[in-house]
């Protein structure tokens, strides 16, 4: 048996909601309570004053500036005590240059900049395309393993591959005569 709605007992809001719509009722009262100049500037009629005098109230109040520090004075230099010793002036801090500054940080550049972005090899012997895990024995002595989760079904005999640096340090691996890639990874 199922209680009516009007019969169900009343249950509170939680106490989120309520704050929520306290904040929501308070909020321009005491907005307008506490700034009498927005309650000026809402009452100039001419748009340019009304924006001018608005400007006024945002603008963060002035500060005076601080006086300025007296010149610093040059440290006096004291006569060398040998012959064949030369005074030494006051060492100056000198400011990096704009382009400088911060490389300290950087990595060092990579030699990856002067490699080659491809390698031409040849897959001694039968070739029948590949799937994920597939190893190609290149006949410079390279191994290098499938990755991608691809299958490619692609018969032929001493196929010239190229393998194309990709970006973020990926490779892929194409086949001479076939429209297709592999992305691969070097292992031996």
């Amino acid at each position: 048996m199922t209680t009516p709605i009007s019969a169900r007992p009343a249950t509170a809001p939680p106490p989120v909601i309520l704050a929520a719509v306290a904040a929501l009722l308070t909020g321009p009262s005491l907005a307008a309570a506490g700034a009498p100049g927005l309650e000026r500037c809402a009452g100039i009629t001419d748009a340019a004053e009304r924006l001018a005098c608005y400007d006024r109230l945002a603008a963060p109040p002035e500060t005076p500036e601080p006086p300025p520090a007296p010149a610093a004075q040059p440290a006096p230099v004291e006569p060398a005590t040998h012959a064949d010793q030369a005074p030494q002036p006051a060492a100056a801090e000198e400011a990096p240059a704009p382009a400088d500054f911060g490389a300290e940080t950087l990595p060092q550049q990579k030699a990856a900049d002067t490699e080659p972005r491809s390698l031409r090899a040849r897959v001694p012997g039968h070739f029948e395309g590949w799937q994920k895990n597939t190893l190609f024995k290149l006949d410079n002595g390279q191994v290098w393993r499938c990755v991608d989760d691809r299958s490619v079904y692609y018969v032929a005999e001493n196929p010239e591959v190229t393998i194309k640096r990709g970006l973020f340090g990926s490779y892929w691996l194409s086949v001479e005569g076939l429209n297709s890639r592999a992305r691969v990874r070097r292992e031996q």
